[in-house]
């Protein structure tokens, strides 16, 4: 009875939604049909519309006086229609910008432009479209929606935006570095610490621009609010006067200085094609220090691992340090090392805010890329002037932390493991060759004998079948380690299991192999992997961590992929069920028989790795 009175109550409540959105959109159609002398200006384009939407509008505003324009990015149907609804009738002007979340048919019937402003065509919403083809098409409709007496702002850099001139009757105002523009952009310069300046040319007249953003990108965006406001009669120097006033958008490639480090906080979005930019800037930048930090990058093509080493070799030689945070950020581990850089990996914010808060010094130049719902890296800013309490990862709020009334607020962190900052280069004991005497087999599990039997304590178990069929028994946990020295075929081993939950284990292994002077390529790492089929167990040499948190946390201690892992697949989740009780609730009665066969592949595995590996061999050192 109480699942069917709340599924009564949730339908109510979305048909109460739906007709007061409804009766908002038609509140909307009145007032812009009353709206006759107000020049509507829309903006669409895949980067740069809320900084251009900034940019018109105070251009306008200083030519015409106060108009309207849209709040922050907001971009939706419903933010059009408050838009709308918003802007009184002695308004010159409506500056609003229009996204394609959802085809935006309905958002241009209620904006109703006069004026389209298409800046670029790239992969954002490539999930939802498919081809970039399809992203302008949708684009397009933005020039298709204007007035025969309208006019179309078209960037001729882009050659899918300079195609939505065809047929298009109205008057077309092109803007662009290339030479055929009509509003030219000409002696770009914005090496840090400049701001980008440029020469623009209309015809015979031509303007020095001199902003207050940071990158050459940023030229393109500029130029089109320059050629929305040369359109509507703006002269040029008035423009470019008016242009020199505006900030920045927050999140958006802006400056910060904290305690002498200048951050460049470009973290409300980090689609892929942006990423060259952004290493492009901190290449011909110019401070004492350079670093990077990457959080959750979106629309990559191909193998995400790799692209995210190869990001990471790009940024290592641009930058003095690059890290990278979040579930996906020990991928980037695979990338070549540029020789003097430090690459560092991280899966909260929280602890590379731990690590920068030793590292970072005064005059050093730190970029933040990252997107605000999925890393919220701006309270690496934040951090170094006021206490965050709030540290949760991905907590999808749209909206920067400098805005968020929870950034004092305790949250739950998925993470919290006190990461082990230090450099990838550890002391080692040697035989007379100079090579590492022991090696390392460690299971990962929880201890909690109610974990027993599970998924997740795969690794443990097997590594504890070890040692039975060794005829050898664990003794008490020391400094959270229980560790059992013996010899396989003449090889030094110590069999290890970790006294503490599953996501700590990377800072208990590392202190015992610091301790031991053991390297990290001579540690076997026995778990579960949900990617396998139940049973079935693969060998791997080194890589990420595959989105598991054992693992993920001792790649974070070691800041360090390369090391030996045998896996044994426990599965997927089936459909509705979430992978923590997947992987917590005991294996099924007749998976038993399958699940004991994959223990003895596992530990077949673990003697081949110990038999090849010898007293003398590296085991790390070829990729599976």
């Amino acid at each position: 009875m109480r699942a069917l009175l709340r599924r009564l109550a949730h339908a109510a409540g979305w048909r109460l939604e739906r007709l007061r959105k409804h009766r908002l959109f038609q509140r909307a159609r009145r007032h812009r049909a009353a709206l006759r002398n107000t020049v509507f200006v829309g903006i669409t384009g895949s980067t740069g519309k809320t900084t251009a939407k900034d940019m018109i509008a105070t251009i306008l505003g200083r030519a015409l006086g106060p108009g309207s324009q849209g709040k922050g990015s907001d971009n939706y149907a419903e933010d059009i229609a408050q838009l709308v609804l918003s802007t009184r009738r002695s308004d010159p002007f409506c500056v609003c910008e229009v996204g394609i979340h959802t085809p935006i048919d309905f958002q241009l019937a209620l904006l109703r432009p006069s004026i389209g402003v298409v800046t670029n065509v790239g992969t954002d919403h490539l999930s939802l479209f498919r081809t970039q083809e399809a992203i302008a098409l949708e684009k397009r409709k933005l020039v298709r929606a204007l007035p025969a007496d309208g006019i179309a702002v078209l960037n001729t850099d882009d050659p899918r935006v300079a195609g939505m001139a065809e047929g298009f009757a109205g008057r077309v105002v092109t803007y662009g570095l290339s030479g055929s523009a009509m509003v030219r952009g000409e002696g770009v310069r914005a090496g840090w610490p400049e701001r980008l300046s440029f020469t623009a040319t209309v015809g015979d007249d031509s303007a020095l621009v001199q902003t207050q953003f940071c990158g050459e990108h940023w030229s393109g965006t500029v130029l089109a609010a320059l050629a929305a406001g040369v359109g509507l009669g703006v002269p040029l120097a008035a423009a470019a006067k008016a242009i020199a006033s505006v900030q920045p958008f927050e999140g958006r490639m802006q400056p910060v200085t904290v305690d002498g480090i200048t951050f460049i906080c470009d973290d409300w979005k980090a689609p892929f094609p942006t990423i060259k930019t952004t290493i492009d800037f901190m290449r011909g930048a110019r401070a004492k220090r350079k670093v990077m930090v990457f959080g959750n990058i979106s629309d990559l093509p191909g193998d995400s691992s790799k692209r995210y080493a190869r990001i990471a070799e790009s940024a290592l030689e641009a930058c003095d340090a690059v890290l990278f945070v979040g579930p996906n950020a020990t991928a980037a581990l695979r990338a070549r090392r540029q020789r003097g850089a430090k690459l560092m990996v991280f899966g909260t914010v929280r602890d590379a805010h731990r690590f920068l808060s030793g590292y970072l010094q005064a005059d050093d130049l730190v970029l933040l890329k990252g997107s605000y719902r999925a890393d919220h890296l701006h309270r690496l800013v934040l951090a170094r002037s006021m206490e965050i309490v709030c540290w949760k990862q991905a907590c999808g709020r749209n909206y920067i932390c400098t805005s968020c009334p929870l950034v004092r607020v305790p949250a739950y962190d998925e993470s919290d493991s006190a990461t082990l900052a230090a450099s990838t280069s550890y002391a080692m004991s040697f035989d007379e060759a100079g090579h590492a005497r022991e090696l390392v087999v460690v299971g990962l599990g929880n201890p909690d004998p109610g974990y027993r039997d599970t998924p997740h304590n795969a690794g443990r178990e097997a590594v504890s079948r070890l040692a039975q069929r060794l005829g050898l028994s664990w003794p008490s946990a020391e400094d959270d380690v229980s560790v059992i020295a013996t010899t396989i075929d003449g090889v030094p081993v110590m069999l290890v299991q970790i006294a503490l939950a599953m996501n700590s284990s990377g800072g208990a292994l590392h202190r015992l192999t610091q301790r031991l002077r053991i390297d990290l390529e001579r540690c076997i790492v026995v778990h579960d992997d949900l990617s396998l089929d139940v049973g079935a167990t693969r060998t791997r040499l080194r890589g990420s961590d595959g989105g598991h948190r054992g693992v993920r946390s001792i790649i974070e201690s070691y800041q360090n992929d390369r090391f030996p892992r045998v896996k044994i697949g426990v599965g997927a989740p089936a459909p509705g069920t979430s992978v923590t009780d997947h992987v917590l609730s005991p294996f099924r009665p007749e998976q038993g028989a399958v699940i004991t066969r994959a223990y003895d592949d596992a530990i077949e595995r673990v003697l081949a790795l110990v038999r090849e590996s010898g007293p003398r061999a590296d085991v790390g050192q070829s990729a599976a």
